[in-house]
């Protein structure tokens, strides 16, 4: 009696079973990038364009972000200026607010560990500018093209090769540094107007004059 050749019936098996084993690992990946944000090159562009708020606000060159320190609503008491002269009280208030830019300068460098300098532009020096050490826009723009490459991939077919994995992180972590950095930048300006704000309500205020001026 002639023996039934199973050798067919091994070989369907063994297909099977390297199909499951590819459909698993492509489970596997999926499952695991379900876990992260997709962050698309428009998503990075919207960020983008929310920093450049920030940007050359002054129509100048100098530094990555400005802020508008132009003093205005400045009215120091008539009485302080009959006591101590013109003269006297614009170039003390002028050192005062020199003063108290320097400080505002460095408390923000030493808050922000992105802050490579910082200083003042202007003709007069109304704009307060701030350099990022990091070049989080560099990044962001970097990161915006590979998103974009990812885009079209994603158009031919499944996306889980594990370069592309690895760029997928890339363009996580510059969404996530361009999100902090609004957030700092946002904190910044509530400092800068808040300075500002109390420079202002101090100059105007007679009680402050008369106890720094004695």
């Amino acid at each position: 009696m002639k023996e039934k050749d199973y050798s067919g019936d091994d070989m369907n098996r063994q297909a099977v079973v390297r199909e499951l084993v590819a459909v698993a690992k492509i489970l596997a990946r999926v499952s695991v990038a379900a876990k992260k944000p997709r962050h698309t090159a428009k998503d990075i562009q919207a960020i983008i364009k929310k920093l450049e708020d920030f940007i050359h606000r002054g129509g100048r060159d100098y530094g990555d972000y400005q802020f508008n320190i132009k003093l205005h609503g400045i009215d120091v008491p008539d009485s302080v200026t009959e006591e101590h002269g013109d003269n006297t009280v614009n170039d003390f208030a002028m050192e005062e607010a020199a003063l108290r830019v320097r400080q505002l300068g460095e408390d923000i460098k030493r808050r922000f560990a992105w802050v490579g300098d910082w200083g003042q532009s202007g003709r007069s020096g109304g704009w307060f500018v701030l350099i990022d050490e990091d070049k989080v826009m560099d990044t962001l723009e970097h990161a915006m093209v590979t998103a974009d490459d990812r885009d079209e991939l994603d158009e031919e077919g499944p996306w889980f090769e594990d370069e592309w994995n690895d760029r997928e992180e890339e363009v996580n972590e510059a969404v996530k540094e361009g999100q902090q950095r609004l957030r700092d930048l946002n904190e910044i300006e509530k400092m800068v107007k808040s300075g500002i704000s109390d420079y202002r309500k101090d100059m105007n205020s007679e009680q402050w004059w008369k106890r720094t001026l004695r």
